[in-house]
């Protein structure tokens, strides 16, 4: 969700157990504005979703650990 206080305090008062997740949406969203070449825009953008649409934690977290591999230097 959003981080507006009001969802969040929603959220635990229903489901005091659920942790709070952004939208996958925002989170590119940040990512991209470190992206300044318009061209690596849509290969960033691919290899974000490549995390998010992982089959399994341990795939996400291998996708993870290789996208920042690769753009650690490039876009820090």
């Amino acid at each position: 969700s959003d981080a507006h206080s009001s969802i969040k305090a929603a959220r635990k008062a229903i489901m005091p157990g659920v942790a709070w997740q952004r939208y996958q949406l925002h989170l590119q969203q940040n990512a991209q504005a470190y992206v300044t070449k318009q061209s690596k825009k849509r290969v960033v953008a691919a290899d974000i979703r490549a995390v998010f649409n992982a089959p399994s934690a341990n795939e996400a977290k291998r996708q993870l650990d290789l996208l920042i591999d690769k753009y650690q230097e490039t876009f820090a």
